[in-house]
């Protein structure tokens, strides 16, 4: 589990920041910045997991589609974390094949028929 993974989950459940804390034993402000940095302490994910379990929310569980904002949530994360991302073969040529407006499209696309599975 990661920031963005925490952030659908939370979205998902209805639960605003605030109350996703309340509902832990975390701050509003630390739940900000385990989805906006991306990482979670391990032994954090393992609350934010019984939590969502108990909840009955997984990713894979939910029927409903990614909106648009959280597409384009998804497609700004991938571009902040291109740096890190370089480190896997299959991203560098992915990059290195198509050009920056191709990828766009195609990242869209590719969002869009995974989430359209989800």
């Amino acid at each position: 589990m990661n920031g963005l993974d925490l952030k659908v989950l939370r979205k998902k459940a209805g639960l605003s920041q605030e109350e996703l804390g309340k509902e832990v034993g975390l701050s509003k402000n630390t739940i900000y910045n385990y989805e906006n940095s991306g990482q979670i302490p391990a032994s954090k994910i393992i609350i934010f997991e019984n939590f969502f379990k108990k909840k009955k929310s997984s990713i894979s569980e939910y029927n409903e589609k990614l909106t648009e904002e959280e597409a384009q949530d998804i497609i700004q994360k991938l571009y902040f974390y291109e740096k890190e991302l370089m480190k896997y073969e299959n991203f560098i040529l992915w990059k290195k094949t198509i050009q920056a407006e191709e990828r766009n499209k195609t990242l869209k696309d590719i969002l869009k028929n995974r989430l359209d599975t989800i």
